[in-house]
């Protein structure tokens, strides 16, 4: 499936862009976003089968909030600042790199003194003392990558994807190996915070040695240092938000339900949300270039290309969403040990509201690629709004059942709103959306009910 869709979009990006040379990279761009997501989704698999043998669900469940936690700090303190070097006209000058490379450092020793801060409050709140010293040590990570070189967002910058996801491979192939051997040794949640810090140090000595041609230095320019801060400030809201609806469920759930709960819930979302991390990379890497290189295009033609992009985009993930949604609870009774069984019927649920949410989220890219980073933030906000609020409603009369069903439905809500949004700039396909929506509702419900 994924050749076969990096095929129809390179084809696609032939008639969408106007330059050889800016069709080739977006083409090598598409194919390793493919394959590096390929890879890291099964090396994610094979560790959650691994490690599912080895720790109970309490285990991923107190992980999960470690996680949850670290990502938190990390977007709600977001700055944009490799997004700056990516797009910004100065980005390969010296004095921009430099700059922004003592930003990112002194960013790092904040969000460490961040977390030790956090710890105490944060064991108090989820009733794990342990968490007050796994905190500051997960969280010395920050410091660490700090130091990155400017070499990563570099790469990005030039279309140059290919050695960023070996890099990232590689680190992710060390990450299942230091974590499985320590979990075989230590049999405890430090197998996780161990194997972690020594990934990062693989990753920065990567982004010097591997990546190369870096810039760094301490140095502040106060006029660049100005523009950074500027720059970011849209970003710095819309990662928040974007937080929120990736891991607020997680931070919510995890003060209310049990942790055994809260390890079965994460176990179904990380399989519901291939397809979405899928799609995410895609947009990031290859979709919003093209789109942006005819951003300014006639309003009728611009509509007329960027729907037929998202058509193929949607019919090529979305048969994989569907598949899920139907054999979600064979997968996990196969894949998985008895404890784990319970997440089967989360995962068929959250991968039928998945289908609608991608239909969403292949809208949002139109924001971006014409410049409007508010009308970006405000589809997020409305999204947030909705994921929680459904989320909350949803525990309130039904418990974890209420949660994962009003997660299911919210993008239902979402719909109307983002393609609102969207008629600024462009005019979407209605039949599209009416046509999937129901050929995929009737798959789904259909299927269930044949197999009750």
């Amino acid at each position: 499936m994924i050749g076969i869709l990096n095929t129809k979009l390179s084809n696609k990006f032939s008639s969408l862009t106007g330059g050889n040379g800016f069709q080739s990279k977006v083409s090598q761009s598409a194919l390793w976003t493919f394959l590096g997501f390929g890879g890291s989704t099964f090396l994610r698999m094979v560790s959650s089968l691994i490690l599912t043998r080895i720790f109970m669900p309490e285990i991923f469940g107190l992980m999960a909030i470690v996680t949850a936690i670290m990502i938190g700090v990390a977007l709600f303190s977001d700055l944009g600042i490799s997004t700056s070097i990516v797009q910004n006209p100065k980005g390969k000058s010296k004095d921009f790199l430099q700059t922004a490379w003592t930003l990112q450092v002194l960013r790092g020793l904040l969000l460490w003194v961040g977390v030790l801060i956090m710890a105490s409050p944060a064991a108090s709140l989820y009733k794990e003392p342990e968490l007050l010293y796994i905190l500051p040590v997960v969280g010395f990570s920050f410091v660490i990558t700090g130091f990155t070189s400017t070499s990563l967002p570099l790469h990005q910058r030039d279309l140059k994807v290919k050695p960023i996801i070996i890099l990232e491979l590689i680190s992710q192939m060390f990450t299942l190996i230091f974590t499985v051997a320590l979990a075989a040794v230590f049999q405890s949640i430090w197998a996780f915070v161990v194997s972690g810090l020594l990934v990062s140090i693989i990753k920065l000595i990567g982004s010097y040695i591997y990546l190369k041609n870096g810039v760094v230095g301490f140095k502040w320019d106060k006029d660049i240092g100005s523009e950074l801060i500027h720059f970011g400030k849209w970003i710095f809201i819309a990662t928040i938000l974007t937080f929120i609806v990736g891991k607020g469920d997680t931070l919510l759930l995890g003060s209310v339900i049990s942790k055994a709960d809260l390890g079965l819930y994460n176990l179904s979302a990380l399989f519901s949300q291939i397809a979405l991390g899928l799609l995410a990379a895609l947009i990031s890497n290859t979709i919003m270039p093209a789109i942006a290189s005819i951003a300014e295009s006639e309003r009728k033609q611009l509509s007329k290309k960027f729907n037929t992009l998202r058509a193929y985009v949607l019919l090529a993930l979305l048969p994989l969403v569907i598949t899920i949604a139907v054999f979600g609870e064979f997968l996990i009774e196969l894949l998985y040990q008895e404890p784990y069984h319970q997440a089967g019927w989360m995962l068929q649920v959250l991968s039928a509201g998945m289908v609608v949410r991608i239909m969403c989220m292949s809208i949002s890219p139109i924001f971006l690629s014409k410049g409007d980073s508010f009308y970006h933030m405000l589809s997020y906000l409305v999204w947030s709004t909705i994921f929680i609020s459904s989320m909350l409603i949803g525990f309130q009369f039904y418990g974890l059942n209420g949660v994962i069903i009003g997660i299911s439905i919210a993008p239902l809500l979402w719909l109307p709103v983002i393609s609102i949004l969207a008629k600024k700039y462009i005019d979407l396909n209605h039949n599209l959306n009416l046509i999937i929506l129901s050929i995929s509702g009737a798959i789904i419900f259909f299927s269930w009910w044949f197999m009750e």
